[in-house]
């Protein structure tokens, strides 16, 4: 890999180390409900498994592996080095009050749904939470300086109007 400025992987809101990616914000300030194990009209279970239960942590697992290889060839690749990357990104953990989960179908016990919620959303594929990672990676950034360069602007005018 090319020599980067540490900046680029050493944000306030994300970090690299080797091919680990940490989201280091979180855009959740709430530990997300998340649904519970029921009962359907017909007598069957819909099961709700989460940390700790093997089906749950085999599926984690293997999402966040797909969000980081994602991230690594589709946004930080491209962001660093202007060319797509074959290194296999991992993401370490999802951020802070997103809960991972999976569901067993009613209909089909053998079956197992993954999902992740947080920050208001549910998201059923890895896929689908990618971009939104990506988001927090770069947007919550450019909100903090749109932020800061908004507090700087203010002073300047409070400046002017004491003139």
């Amino acid at each position: 890999m090319t020599s980067v400025a540490k900046a680029e992987f050493d944000s306030a809101f994300f970090e690299v180390k080797s091919t680990y990616i940490r989201l280091l914000a979180s855009d959740s300030s709430a530990r997300p409900s998340i649904p519970e194990t029921r009962v359907t009209k017909d007598g069957l279970v819909s099961k709700v498994a989460l940390d700790g239960d093997p089906e749950c942590d085999r599926r984690k697992r293997k999402w966040k592996q797909k969000i980081g290889r994602c991230l690594g060839e589709q946004y930080l690749a491209l962001e660093i080095t202007g060319s797509r990357t074959t290194r296999q990104y991992q993401l370490v953990d999802f951020p802070d009050n997103y809960v991972f989960y999976v569901k067993q179908r009613a209909k089909n016990p053998k079956s197992w749904d993954a999902h992740l919620r947080g920050g208001g959303h549910d998201w059923p594929s890895p896929q689908q939470f990618v971009r939104h990672a990506a988001w927090i990676m770069a947007a919550i950034s450019q909100r903090v300086v749109e932020e800061e360069k908004g507090q700087a602007e203010a002073k300047d005018i409070k400046v002017q109007e004491e003139r």
